[in-house]
C-alpha cells in the first residue's frame, strides 16, 4: 500500500487501522516508520524495513 492512511479523516483512518489489525494479514506499506509506529501498537508491527529503490533503465521510457 502506498501511503494508504495519510490523507484521510481521522475517523476513517482509525477504522482502517482497526480493520487491518483485526484481519490478521500481512501488509506492506510505503510510508514512514514514524507514521506506522503512531498508528499501530508495537505488537501489531512485526518488522519495519527501509528499502531504497534505484532507477532502472525503464525510467527513461516514462
Amino acid at each position: 500500500m502506498d501511503e494508504p492512511l495519510t490523507n484521510v479523516e481521522e475517523e476513517i483512518q482509525e477504522h482502517a487501522v482497526s480493520v487491518l489489525v483485526d484481519s490478521d494479514i500481512q501488509c506492506i506499506m510505503t510510508t514512514s516508520n514514524e507514521t506506522i509506529r503512531s498508528l499501530f501498537r508495537p505488537r501489531n508491527v512485526k518488522n519495519l524495513d527501509r528499502i531504497a529503490l534505484e532507477p532502472t533503465t525503464l525510467d527513461r521510457f516514462a
